[in-house]
């Protein structure tokens, strides 16, 4: 690599196993009877420059739990035109655990407060669109109970 001009090299990536199982393989023959399990094990790319794979992995057990929420399903995707035809007029930057599971997997995450400040800025537009709609109340209900996870995670 050092014969490349700097300008030129490649950014370093290693890969990063997440849920990693001890039993992702069945046999007892040895390696050659080893067959895949069911499971199929994920693998990201994650810059060097990026966070670490100690904070990768915190987070991504932080948002698990809130993915995995009761609550979540509203939040799981970018609100649409046709769910509500004035949320942009509302809310100048939309957020949704969708977009940061993208930005979580991509590694755009330096330190846990990017990621905390985007799961507050969707809580936030929660709030702030639904605060003078009384039938969604319960929705409100919900983003109180993602931070709360959040903030325990």
């Amino acid at each position: 690599r050092s014969d490349l001009p700097s300008k030129k090299r490649a950014k370093r990536s290693r890969t990063v196993i997440i849920d990693d199982d001890d039993d992702d393989y069945e046999g007892e023959d040895g390696p050659s009877a080893w067959l895949p399990s069911k499971k199929v094990e994920r693998r990201r790319r994650v810059h060097t420059g990026s966070a670490g794979v100690e904070l990768c992995n915190c987070l991504e057990r932080v948002f698990k739990r809130m993915w995995n929420n009761s609550g979540s399903l509203a939040f799981q995707r970018p609100v649409t035109s046709r769910e509500a035809p004035d949320y942009r007029q509302v809310i100048a930057h939309p957020m949704d655990l969708g977009t940061i599971r993208k930005r979580l997997r991509n590694g755009q995450y330096s330190s846990r407060e990017p990621f905390l400040a985007d799961v507050r800025l969707m809580i936030s537009n929660a709030h702030q669109y639904n605060r003078d709609k009384p039938q969604n109340e319960s929705l409100l209900v919900a983003a109180d109970i993602l931070w709360a996870e959040c903030e325990t995670g």
